[in-house]
Parts: structure tokens; sequence; C-alpha cells
């Protein structure tokens, strides 16, 4: 029944593969513990191949729209790489310049009043002609007590800085395996024609090819996807931080500067990002003015709104091409899914599962009309 031997050494595999199959799924935690050990190994270069990734964005655009005068230089590379690293720098140093100090001030500030509150509270409560005899808010707190745990929690508000920078001390550790992450990233962009020439070859002599072909368009579709959601999800985090930076000096809103930035970038995370930026910004806020705080979050949810509905699915639609009720639903059905990477995962993945849908739809229909023109 067998007598071709490839028939044989088909069979073979699959029935190894089934056995393996069954067998992982039956100890499917050492199976997931198992791959967690090996990427925790190789998170060096998986960091360094996903950071190459986001700074090629950049690095395209000064190439094609900066530079573009220089095309075919040896140092254009290199130039890029250089500005693009410049750049992210300078605006990770404004963003520490601004807001940093200001939460700092924040949480000082707080600290000292928060015991000037609930001392003028209990006066006030305590200077109350209630009908009961001799009854004060200390019979119910002992306001020593009450002090103490105040005071402790004043301490802990002014320790808040110095408890992240004990954090970040500890993390230390990790400092080597970032700058190797970087470096990796930098060697993959300066030689990514190289590198992609390399995976090209070994994909075509290493698999049939059909399967080649396969393979080769869909990771070409899956780059450019991924590519034009970096692309629009900076678009549209520039265009609500500017709008929420125009707002609250329209509206006369305490930190403009700092909080637009803020809102930018965080917008970089889909759907909670502005919601990061809000609860932060209207924390800046609350300690100028509680109603400007308040006014604040009532301009940024309408903001949100605008953003989520009209900005976001026509902006970042445009550069992966999707529609933008598929956007709405891909990130919803991600935030369903999963976590915050999931969300951020949802929107290429659904555009590549649209454009594959797309392909073979055109390839249906035209078998299709060629059936029916032979007939």
């Amino acid at each position: 029944m067998f007598s071709d031997k490839k028939d044989i050494i088909k069979l073979t595999a699959i029935i190894f593969a089934a056995i393996a199959f069954y067998v992982g799924l039956n100890n499917i935690d050492t199976v997931v513990g198992s791959i967690g050990v090996v990427i925790n190994w190789f998170s060096p270069v998986i960091v360094g191949l996903v950071l190459a990734f986001i700074l090629n964005v950049f690095v395209r655009f000064i190439e094609e729209h900066i530079l573009y005068r220089f095309k075919g230089k040896k140092w254009l590379r290199t130039v890029s790489i250089i500005l693009t690293i410049i750049f992210i720098i300078c605006v990770l140093s404004l963003l520490v310049v601004f807001i940093v100090p200001e939460i700092k001030r924040t949480v000082l500030l707080i600290a000292q009043v928060i015991p000037v509150y609930f001392n003028n509270l209990i006066e006030k409560f305590n200077s109350l002609d209630l009908p009961v005899e001799n009854f004060s808010i200390n019979d119910i707190i002992n306001l020593e007590q009450f002090k103490d745990l105040t005071g402790f929690l004043t301490d802990q508000s002014v320790n808040v800085l110095g408890n992240a920078l004990d954090i970040t001390t500890s993390f230390a550790g990790k400092f080597f395996n970032g700058i190797l992450s970087l470096v990796i990233a930098i060697y993959v962009l300066i030689c990514k024609e190289k590198l992609g020439r390399l995976a090209e070859r070994t994909l075509y002599a290493f698999l049939p090819q059909n399967i080649a072909e396969t393979v080769h368009d869909v990771s070409k579709l899956s780059y450019t996807t991924f590519y034009n959601f970096i692309t629009g999800q900076l678009t549209e985090a520039v265009i609500l931080g500017t709008l929420c930076y125009l707002g609250m000096k329209l509206f006369g809103f305490p930190y403009a500067t700092a909080i637009g930035m803020l809102v930018g970038i965080t917008a970089l995370i889909p759907i909670v990002g502005a919601f990061i930026g809000t609860f932060i910004g209207a924390f800046l806020i609350v300690m100028v003015s509680p109603l400007k705080a308040l006014l604040f979050i009532i301009y940024l949810l309408v903001l949100q709104q605008i953003e989520g509905n009209l900005i976001y699915p026509k902006v970042v639609g445009k550069y992966v091409g999707l529609p933008g009720v598929l956007v709405i639903t891909a990130v919803l059905v991600g935030s369903r899914i999963g976590d915050i990477t999931t969300v951020l995962l949802s929107v290429p993945v659904c555009s590549i599962l649209y454009s594959l849908f797309k392909t073979q739809l055109a390839r249906r229909e035209k078998k299709n009309i060629d059936n029916n023109n032979l007939l």
C-alpha cells in the first residue's frame, strides 16, 4: 500500500507529530514552562528584533522624507539610525523634564495638605451643635491613633519617589540585556537588506516551492501590515497629543505642555492609554484647582470619544487597510481576549486576516469566472 518511500516517510512523520501533540496536551504546563525558559534565554534577541522593527519606522521616514537627496550614500543608514536614537532620547528627556518635577511637587503638596484637611474636618465636626451631649468625633475615632494613621500615609506619600527609585535600582541587573538588545537592533537595522535576502534564500532552499511562496507572501504581508500599524499609531498619538495641548491652552488648564505630551505618548496604547494620561493629568491639576481637574476629565472624555470613534479608525484603518468598523471590532475583541499585548496586536492581526481573505476571495471569484467562461 505504501510502496513509495516518500509515502512511508510522510506517514511516519504524521504518526510522530500526532504522538508529540498528544503528549504535549497532557503535559501542557511543562510545555508552557519550557517555552518560557527558551524565550527567556533569547529575550535580548527577541527584544532587539522588536526594537529594530519599531525604530525602522523612524529610520525609513528619515531616509525617505528628510535625507532622500542622499539616497545611495553608504553613510545614509548610519546617520538615519543616529538621528532616530537622538530623537527618541530627546522625547523621553522632555517627558522627564516636564512631567516628573510636577508629579513630585504634587505628591509633596498632597502630603502637606492631607493632615490639614483632616484636622479642619475634625474641628468642624466637633463644633457642630449635636443633639447628644458631650459627643465628638474623638468618641468614635481615637485622635492620636488617627494622627498616627495620617502620619503614616503622609510618610508613605513622601517616600513614593524614593520607593520608585529603589525599584528602578533593583532592575539594574537587566541593564546589560538592554544594551545588548539595542546593539542587536542597530545591527539588524544596518544589515536588514542582507538579512532579508538570507532569510528568503533559506526559505526557498529548505521548503517546497509552493509552501515557500506562501510563507514569503504571508511574511511580506505581515511586515507591511505591522509597519503601517505602528506608523498609524504614532500618527494618531501625535494628533491626540496636539489636540489635548490645544484644548488645554484654549480652556486655560495648567500643565498643558506636560499633559499634552503625556497623553500623546500614552495614546500609543490603544483604548486604555488615553485613560492613563487622563488620570495622571487630573492628578496634577487637582491640587491647582479641583474644578479645573473635573473639567479636564470631562474634556478628555469627550476628546477620547472623538478619537476612539473618528480619529483612530480613520487614521489607523487607513494605514493598515481596514474599514473603521473592523478596527473598532478588533480592538474590542482583543480587549476581551487578553491583556494589553493582545489589544496592541489585535488590529494588525485582523488586517492580515482581512487581506488574506480578500486575496482568497479574489482568487475564488476569478476561478468561478473562468469556469463559467469554459461552460
